[in-house]
């Protein structure tokens, strides 16, 4: 059985351009390494005059490699977006696990 592992990201509007070219160029790949595998992005739609969200979604193979993911990969990478955006980009992470219809 396979896992989805989604990290929203949420910024202002003024914010939104350069926070989606930093995680095309950086976050993503450091988050796409190890045990997951096919990224997804996803913007989030909502109602006007609101933070702009975008989903990342990211595929990991058995619930064995989560929690190895998520120390040595995960939270490097998002230490490091933290250093550098603040609370410009916050985020927040969802594990979905996949079943057959």
């Amino acid at each position: 059985m396979s896992y989805l592992y989604n990290i929203t990201f949420v910024c202002s509007e003024a914010d939104a351009p350069a926070a989606l070219d930093f995680l095309r160029s950086s976050a993503i790949p450091a988050l796409a390494a190890g045990a997951a595998s096919e990224p997804r992005l996803r913007r989030v739609h909502t109602n006007a005059n609101e933070a702009i969200s975008f989903a990342l979604e990211l595929r990991l193979p058995d619930f064995r490699s989560i929690r190895p993911w998520r120390e040595q990969t995960m939270r490097p990478a998002l230490e490091a977006m933290a250093a550098t955006w603040g609370d410009r980009l916050m985020y927040f992470d969802t594990l979905l696990e996949e079943l057959p219809l």
